[in-house]
């Protein structure tokens, strides 16, 4: 009787034992998955003028910007100080497993281009985007400057230094 209390006791701890180190192994790869597997890497960035693209405040709407009337027009009635840039990206997902869901990628302008930076709402990836282990997604953005006398070549090394984050979500597959 006592030496099938202890056999029990045995198998038991030996039970609890290897749940304890499955779940244990289980949360440490689940939490390393979640860092540093998806990337956002500017591929091409176009600067042109924007009259070539924006003839009327309903053409300027487009942009989703965040200024007043007064200030659109002021747009429109110096259209040649404001050009259009055009940021194309790529969103990777590094994971060598796990599947993950990105809504959006946000921008982070650097000081030299929020000086010239024309206010505007800043939401890309309009839809719901999901990518396998290594897939990757490319998609563009664009914004409008106050490029006063800067020449295209000065506007795209200030545009370099700008960077894209994404805001993505693990999918829940467990």
């Amino acid at each position: 009787m006592l030496l099938k209390c202890l056999f029990h006791r045995k198998i038991l701890f030996i039970v609890i034992l290897s749940f304890t180190i499955f779940v244990g192994d289980f949360i440490i790869l689940y939490h390393s998955s979640k860092y540093k597997v998806m990337e956002v890497q500017i591929l091409e960035i176009k600067v042109t003028p924007l009259k070539k693209f924006v003839s009327d405040k309903a053409d300027l709407n487009n942009y989703t910007l965040l200024v007043n009337d007064v200030e659109k027009e002021e747009i429109l009635n110096n259209i040649d100080n404001y050009k259009k840039v055009v940021y194309i990206f790529e969103i990777k997902n590094n994971s060598s497993w796990l599947p993950y869901s990105v809504d959006q990628a946000q921008p982070i302008f650097s000081e030299e281009m929020k000086k010239i930076l024309i206010e505007q709402k800043y939401y890309h990836l309009l839809h719901h985007v999901i990518l396998s282990p290594g897939e990757s997604y490319i998609i563009g953005t664009k914004t409008i400057i106050k490029s006063g006398k800067l020449s295209d070549e000065e506007i795209l090394e200030i545009a370099s230094k700008d960077r894209f984050t994404n805001i993505w979500n693990r999918l829940n597959i467990l």
